[in-house]
């Protein structure tokens, strides 16, 4: 189940969700628990909402709120939301040969250009989207460095191995680099 399941057919929820994100940029809305439930709280936090954005303060989450609410929700959600993984898709039985040009190089070869600030046994590739000798070559110290076959071709296993990798050598981004 994705988190749209969550919500789907659950109007409250979705409302007190969007209300709690908006609170934690707005000191004037008070935090809602999303419970599903249209109490005091949640009719206190559309009310305060309605009347920071010229709204008749009633505290019904009528059409006109609704819409203000998820605009409001929208606009924030960037900057308090947690941001969607990189996700590259692969086909079955997909991988990026020697020799090949592909988009997904470009996130693939940055990554690679960063492990060597952590790992002196890898070598940084250029970032150009072309799978030429040097992006091979770096792809094949990473599958030896994981144990997995050296063969310098990216496949779904070698960009697993590879996020993991980047994920423990970059932290939380605050890395300095040596």
């Amino acid at each position: 189940m994705n988190d749209a399941d969550f919500y789907i057919g659950k109007p409250i929820r979705s409302l007190q969700t969007m209300l709690r994100v908006i609170a934690a940029a707005d000191e004037a809305i008070p935090q809602v628990v999303p419970d599903g439930i249209y109490g005091p709280d949640t009719e206190a936090a559309v009310t305060a909402f309605q009347a920071r954005h010229d709204l008749p303060p009633t505290g019904e989450a009528d059409q006109a709120t609704w819409n203000r609410v998820v605009d409001a929700y929208l606009k924030l959600g960037s900057f308090v939301l947690p941001i969607e993984a990189l996700r590259i898709r692969w086909q079955p039985q997909q991988s990026i040969d020697a020799g090949e040009e592909n988009l997904h190089l470009f996130p693939i070869q940055a990554m690679l250009a960063a492990l060597p600030t952590r790992y002196c046994n890898l070598s940084a590739p250029p970032i150009d989207g072309a799978h030429g000798a040097a992006s091979v070559a770096a792809v094949r110290q990473l599958q030896t460095l994981c144990g997995l076959p050296a063969n310098g071709s990216v496949d779904q296993t070698t960009w697993d191995h590879l996020c993991k990798l980047y994920a423990l050598a970059s932290g939380d981004g605050d890395v300095v680099r040596l």
